[in-house]
């Protein structure tokens, strides 16, 4: 005797899908042009917030600046850095 399914038959894999119509590729990002998404701790988070609202900037704005120069800071400091990570040197921007 045959033991009852508790799945419905919709539930179940078809033997064959017709794939015609798909699309190879549809979702797919190069990696270098995701975005991955940064997550501050909540102490940052407020100082960020807190400044951005004063310079009337977005958060994201006032954090990608402050990396910038930071990166700056990083390639004087070591320039062989530049060559190991195989990105971009930091641009060189006008001291005030």
């Amino acid at each position: 005797m045959r033991s009852k399914s508790t799945k419905k038959d919709s539930d179940e894999m078809k033997k064959e899908y017709d794939l015609s119509g798909a699309e190879q590729g549809k979702f797919y990002f190069p990696p270098d042009r995701y975005k991955y998404p940064v997550y501050l701790d909540d102490d940052l988070n407020l100082f960020f917030s807190d400044a951005a609202k004063r310079r009337k900037k977005d958060v994201a704005e006032l954090v990608n600046s402050v990396l910038r120069r930071e990166m700056e800071n990083f390639s004087e400091l070591m320039p062989e850095a530049e060559s190991d990570s195989g990105s971009k040197p930091a641009p060189k921007r006008k001291k005030a």
